[in-house]
């Protein structure tokens, strides 16, 4: 079997042995015999793309299967643990209660941080659960630092988990790496 892709698609042409490629200019034409038994018939022109190139297809091996199997299985176990790490951040504990840190949040606490005194809109700021926790500048400072190392914590345990995952060799290894130990509570 004979290989050409077509630079302008990236689709694979596959010919017959019997089928004859011609060069000029670059260009490549195809015809085939109108009789295939006894090489003296006259050629059938093939219509093809003038934007085809020979292409060698090659079969992987067992090996290479397997290494890519393993680079998916990877693939999914990192995108996991990214996701994880993503919750995690959507909330930060801070004196008994769960304040929402998405980003919208974090901006909101970071501008009163910003701000360097208390803004008045900001005294009762509402937590995860929806109750009110009175604040005071010194507490936003206190729950910036939270977040941020809440955030650290997290990016950490997550990077310890992606590189423990890229050392993995095996598909069963990577099938059964457990990734819940090492976050922050």
């Amino acid at each position: 079997m004979q290989h050409f892709i077509d630079t302008a698609t990236q689709r694979i042409w596959a010919f017959e042995e019997n089928v004859v490629a011609t060069l000029a200019d670059g260009v490549y034409t195809f015809a085939y015999p109108s009789d295939p038994g006894d090489g003296s018939a006259a050629m059938i022109p093939i219509d093809a793309p003038a934007t085809l190139q020979p292409v060698e297809i090659r079969t992987p091996t067992a090996e290479e299967l397997a290494q890519e199997q393993i680079a998916r299985a990877k693939a999914l176990v990192k995108a996991e643990i990214r996701k994880k790490r993503d919750a995690l951040l959507l909330l930060t504990p801070f004196h008994g209660q769960l304040f929402q840190t998405d980003l919208a949040s974090k901006i909101q606490i970071m501008n009163v941080v910003d701000a360097g005194a208390m803004p008045p809109y900001a005294r009762y700021w509402r937590t995860a659960d929806n109750s009110y926790m009175e604040m005071t500048y010194d507490l936003f400072v206190e729950l910036k630092a939270a977040i941020m190392a809440r955030e650290g914590a997290a990016y950490g345990a997550s990077a310890q988990h992606q590189d423990a995952v890229d050392a993995l060799a095996t598909l069963a290894d990577v099938q059964t790496y457990d990734y819940g130990a090492g976050w922050p509570a």
